[in-house]
């Protein structure tokens, strides 16, 4: 898959929060399916602000690992996510557990 190369110009992480969150609006304009692609980029956000960011290097290598981190996120199927997804979850559901699954409309 080709991947244009990023035009960020963030200095601080919440810049580069907003032009995650213009990339996402971008994309949703010209993706059939927003429900999944909004998900998907929410729960990058929300991962890129939320987990434990090493800024022992620059600024620019950080967001450099962010870029490939969000490349490797959309690279995998989703296929491969509903596994890895069953296989963790084997261990705490048992046989006839009842899961609610429910999605706002957004």
């Amino acid at each position: 898959m080709h991947h244009p190369k990023p035009i960020f110009s963030a200095a601080t992480m919440y810049e580069l929060v907003g032009e995650l969150k213009q990339g996402a609006s971008m994309l949703k304009q010209n993706y059939p399916n927003k429900i999944s692609l909004t998900a998907g980029c929410d729960l990058f956000i929300r991962y890129v602000t939320t987990a434990r960011q090493d800024f022992s290097a620059d600024f620019a290598s950080h967001k450099n690992q962010l870029v490939r981190q969000g490349r490797e996120y959309t690279s995998t199927n989703s296929g491969a996510c509903r596994e890895k997804i069953a296989h963790l979850a084997e261990g705490f559901l048992k046989d006839d557990t009842v899961v609610s699954v429910i999605q706002r409309a957004g």
